[in-house]
């Protein structure tokens, strides 16, 4: 028999559970990559752009200079604050064709009708025959050529030899087997043969000056 003021056992409470969070779709994560990696490369170019456009608003602007220049004993020489880009001279085509050497190449090299171009380096232009208005300037585009092995002489030549580091490679061959430009008075005749840096001497069959080319880089 139980006793009245005994209380009887409460029922436990069960509290809801909560709800178990479904798994993230299997597609999600790549899209969320793929769109992080759009972001990223968008800023990559933006930014590529940027820089692009800096640079083309510093690049500087292509100019043309005329230079002051003298002339002694057949030589021209200018003068000019800048040794960069292209030396560009102007002659009469009286004059032009007494001119062998301009800016230190051969004219077969620099020589384009009347118009001679070379490297500033050296702002000279050798054997000018004649009373003539020159001109000259700097252009700031750089000056690029190929000078080949190359010899100028006159006419008066009939065959060359050839020596490197004092052992022939040719022996009196008839100038007509080498290719050849003339220029007035002077003929620049060129060879296929490696000479970069090496002591080369060229001999012919007259007392005329012999100038070479193509040797020092």
């Amino acid at each position: 028999m139980f006793s009245p003021d005994i209380e009887a056992p409460k029922a436990p409470v069960l509290k809801p559970s909560k709800p178990t969070e479904a798994p993230p779709s299997p597609t999600a994560l790549p899209t969320k990559r793929l769109t992080l990696r759009i972001l990223f490369f968008g800023f990559v170019l933006i930014l590529v752009v940027r820089l692009l456009q800096v640079l083309w608003q510093d690049e500087a602007p292509h100019t043309i200079y005329k230079l002051s220049c003298q002339k002694k004993n057949r030589v021209l020489t200018c003068e000019s604050a800048i040794r960069t880009g292209t030396f560009i001279v102007e002659i009469p085509q009286k004059c032009s064709k007494s001119v062998y050497e301009i800016g230190g190449l051969p004219f077969s090299v620099s020589k384009r009708g009347n118009m001679f171009r070379a490297p500033t380096n050296e702002l000279t232009v050798k054997n000018i025959d004649g009373d003539c208005t020159i001109k000259a300037f700097v252009d700031s585009y750089p000056f690029e050529a190929e000078v080949p092995f190359t010899w100028i002489t006159t006419k008066k030549h009939t065959w060359f030899s050839i020596r490197i580091n004092g052992h022939p490679v040719v022996e009196r061959a008839d100038a007509s087997l080498f290719e050849s430009v003339e220029n007035g008075i002077w003929v620049a005749y060129t060879y296929d043969l490696s000479v970069r840096n090496k002591h080369v001497e060229v001999f012919g069959d007259a007392g005329d000056v012999i100038f070479v080319y193509g040797v020092f880089t």
